[in-house]
């Protein structure tokens, strides 16, 4: 099967550390009709100064027991294998992240790709070899997740005003040099995540051809996300509440599918991966919308076969 599953994101800023809420979620999900939740440590309070909170883990892990769902799980966003200055506290979270998978028998890891300030971009010679220790955290840590049968798969960079702006630089809002890094890393079980919202603003701000872009990536991808928009990045200012941003269609929005305008039937048709999980990424105030947009991915996923 290319088909792993469909899943839904959990929302680290929704549940806040509130286990009730948490298996809210979880219970919300496995009636829905979902397979599995892609899990956020950090919604949880299982890390903290990067080590596993075991007591805190074991009542999580009791409270997932409770249902039938299977997990992935969504490492912090703001981890960077790239950061030279507080190498060890990622590395120590990175780390910490997987042992939380295995504890949860989770199948896969995703891990946004690394992210400089724009003055580190500038230095060509050290950005490389920044990009360099991200490949060998990332080998290294593909070993330990080997042993542990969990994938690791690094997610293409949405374009923020932060990008805009030129405060941060990340290589992976570009598909093309997100697909060089995972060859150089040369891990079976290191995969891309495909963000498709993701992809479609980058390519839009970039200028390069979206479905050429994934349509190269589709051997690497073991994990796509799918939620919709409409190209639009948000070059207003930084903060917008979300209503304001939905009024103007603005940024990485998470709308149920159908409602933006991405193409994604014909993203489904001309991408063929070995296999994949399909995680559904939508903004929790469109819960009623859920069900909907697992309907439509489960359409979608015909087109695969």
């Amino acid at each position: 099967m290319i088909i792993k599953g469909i899943g839904i994101n959990g929302h680290p800023s929704l549940w806040q550390g509130d286990l009730k809420i948490f298996e809210e979620d979880l219970k919300f999900a496995q009636e829905i009709g979902f397979d599995y939740i892609e899990i956020p440590p950090h919604g949880l309070d299982v890390i903290c100064g990067g080590k596993l909170n075991y007591k805190r883990l074991e009542k999580v892990k009791e409270i997932m027991g409770r249902y039938k769902l299977k997990y992935n799980v969504h490492a912090p966003d703001i981890l960077s294998l790239m950061d030279n200055e507080r190498e060890e506290l990622h590395k120590n979270v990175f780390f910490n992240v997987l042992e939380f998978s295995k504890e949860i028998g989770a199948n896969l890891i995703v891990y946004h790709a690394g992210w400089v300030t724009s003055d580190i971009a500038k230095n060509k010679e050290l950005f490389e070899r920044l990009k360099e220790k991200e490949r060998e955290s990332l080998a290294y840590f593909a070993d330990i997740a080997m042993d542990y049968g969990i994938l690791i798969s690094v997610e293409n960079s949405n374009v923020d005003l932060n990008i805009i702006q030129g405060k941060i630089f990340c290589y992976g809002a570009n598909i093309y040099e997100l697909i060089d890094q995972i060859k150089k890393i040369g891990k079976s079980n290191v995969g891309i995540t495909l963000d498709i919202g993701h992809g479609y603003i980058a390519s839009k701000y970039l200028k390069y051809d979206f479905l050429s872009a994934i349509k190269s990536a589709e051997k690497f991808i073991n994990n796509i996300h799918l939620h919709d928009n409409f190209g639009a990045i948000n070059d207003i200012r930084e903060n917008i509440p979300y209503m304001y941003r939905l009024n103007y269609g603005l940024g990485d929005i998470h709308l149920p599918l159908g409602w933006g305008e991405i193409p994604f039937e014909k993203i489904f048709s001309i991408i063929k991966p070995n296999f994949v999980y399909i995680t559904l990424e939508l903004e929790p105030r469109h819960r009623d919308e859920y069900k909907n947009s697992l309907d439509f991915a489960k359409k979608l996923c015909n087109l695969f076969l």
